[in-house]
């Protein structure tokens, strides 16, 4: 399948789950299970038209890294930053050591590892850039 054929079918897909909520929403307890169970079908076909979209889309994107951040109409890469801490004890003892927790809270040091910008990250993380892609919701 091509990307014009894929992002079609997904903006079918929202609009049926738009109506599909409106009419659940105006329906009796008795009548809605037949709603809510086709509502989760539909929910399913958008994830997975979603998925093969991103899988497509970032297969575009990897044939030309440097010049496609508008990788498609309605679909965009963003590099995202992950951190992934490789030594539990070692991040808590430097945690406690620089005064910021007494415990790992992975959140806040994700936060305060970002105010870093790659400057002075502890060698108990491990930093990577990924490519992702996301999808408008207005197609």
């Amino acid at each position: 399948m091509n990307l014009d054929t894929l992002l079609s079918q997904l903006k079918d897909i929202r609009k049926s789950i738009g109506e599909l909520q409106r009419l659940k929403s105006t329906r009796y307890e008795n009548f809605i299970t037949p709603v809510v169970e086709e509502l989760n079908e539909v929910y399913q076909e958008e994830a997975n038209l979603e998925t093969q979209i991103h899988e497509l889309a970032l297969a575009l994107y990897q044939q030309d890294p440097e010049h496609k951040k508008n990788v498609y109409p309605h679909i965009k890469e963003r590099d995202v930053t992950k951190f992934e801490i490789v030594n539990e004890e070692f991040c808590k003892n430097w945690c406690i050591e620089h005064k910021l927790f007494l415990k790992v809270d992975e959140k806040a040091l994700v936060t305060y590892l970002r105010s870093l910008k790659g400057v002075g990250v502890p060698q108990f993380v491990t930093v990577t850039i990924e490519p992702t892609i996301t999808i408008s919701t207005e197609l």
